[in-house]
């Protein structure tokens, strides 16, 4: 491995462990995982018509009529979709104001996928989503578990870039 591309696998990463409570941000850089704020998020559907409670039939039987039991989760939809685009701002907020490079997105794809899909197109080249339940564990355990798959898209990385065009010895042609 050259020494720029041994520099470049030791800049610090922004890790976002994502879950539906909200996210967790974290510096990792050179082993050590430190956690740098969290946004929690709550949908609030008390005062939303439930599908479940539709136009009753009978007694104790529970219908619905028309598009009612797809559009309450469609709104559901439609809530994550806002928080995981508030997310996707407070990532590039952050990876800027810290100078993080390399963004791991951490959760399940139906919330990672939306958060890199809002990120500012110059951030995406450097997301990788990792689809890892992972939202309740502590800063050393998920250190513990993404280490390896840090270090592994790290050098798949280097890899990929190119390295310095040989240099030519004085004199030849």
């Amino acid at each position: 491995m050259s020494r720029l591309s041994r520099v470049e696998a030791h800049k610090p990463c922004c890790v976002v462990v994502v879950n539906h409570f909200g996210a967790r941000f974290f510096r990792y850089w050179l082993g050590k995982m430190s956690e740098l704020g969290e946004q929690n998020y709550r949908i609030n559907v008390s005062q939303w018509k439930r599908k479940d409670l539709g136009h009753v039939a009978h007694p104790g039987i529970k219908a619905t009529r028309g598009s009612q039991p797809d559009a309450f989760q469609d709104r559901i939809d439609t809530q994550y979709l806002h928080l995981c685009k508030e997310i996707a701002k407070r990532t590039a907020s952050v990876c800027r104001k810290e100078d993080l490079h390399t963004i791991f997105l951490v959760g399940s794809e139906r919330l990672t996928r939306p958060i890199e899909t809002a990120l500012p197109k110059t951030f995406r080249p450097r997301v990788a989503l990792i689809a890892k339940d992972l939202g309740n564990f502590s800063a050393l355990q998920l250190q513990r578990r993404l280490e390896p798959t840090i270090a592994e898209w790290t050098a798949k990385q280097a890899a990929l870039k190119p390295g310095p065009p040989p240099s030519r010895a004085r004199g030849e042609d």
